[in-house]
């Protein structure tokens, strides 16, 4: 699609609005409302990412060389579904660091492919990582789920354990999961760092400079937190 046209910007507008929507409902409400809000976000994650899977097997897309849950984004709709669907929060860390800062970057230059608004796979790309961003704001501003340190390396060391076995994985199946082989078709930031495999390093340093990013603001906080208790 055109990158960030008049629709694109309403969508992400839309998006945003119904994100403080639910922080603001989940700061107001008692903890069945907190729990509903969840239910909602996680079977939102999961019908959205079934449906998917359905038009892409009926429209002959599916392969095993684009469609296996491995991309980043796709690991953290199941993850995430599954956390807020079960109640087990422990895996907060993952959807604060890789849901909101993964799937941000997906929204400013978002892989429709060849669809544009208002194809299925428009609304199903915008949902799917809108959702991710709003798990992670509505935890951490609605509920008062905090990122720690100690959540913040947990996340980069299965980061990396995990990109290792999905390198070999798309080779095995000529793929280009978590786009280790190649760079994304569509533009995107990636762009800027040269070219295979010399982008994979500074294509890592970014993420980890973007969570560490997103951890000081709170690391700040807990510092003169302690400094005034002591």
């Amino acid at each position: 699609m055109p990158f960030f046209q008049r629709t694109h910007g309403i969508t992400i507008l839309a998006l945003a609005l119904l994100t403080a929507l639910c922080v603001w409902l989940g700061r107001k409400g008692d903890s069945e409302q907190r729990r509903k809000i969840r239910r909602t976000l996680g079977w939102i994650l999961l019908i959205n990412e079934v449906l998917w899977h359905v038009w892409a097997w009926h429209n002959h897309y599916w392969s095993l060389q684009s469609m296996l849950p491995l991309h980043m984004c796709s690991v953290m709709v199941w993850l995430n579904a599954w956390m807020l669907l079960t109640d087990n929060l422990s895996y907060y860390p993952f959807a604060y660091f890789l849901g909101i800062g993964g799937a941000i970057q997906a929204l400013i230059t978002p892989d429709t492919g060849l669809y544009d608004f208002p194809h299925f796979r428009y609304w199903q790309t915008f949902i799917s990582h809108g959702t991710l961003v709003a798990v992670g704001v509505y935890l951490t501003w609605g509920e008062g789920y905090r990122p720690t340190w100690k959540g913040l390396r947990q996340v980069l060391v299965y980061t990396l354990i995990y990109a290792v076995p999905v390198f070999f994985i798309n080779f095995w199946v000529q793929g280009n999961y978590l786009f280790l082989r190649h760079k994304p078709t569509a533009p995107t930031l990636i762009d800027f760092l040269g070219p295979w495999p010399l982008y994979i390093l500074p294509l890592l340093l970014i993420a980890f400079v973007v969570f560490g990013l997103m951890y000081l603001p709170w690391g700040i906080a807990g510092y003169f937190a302690k400094q005034k208790q002591s």
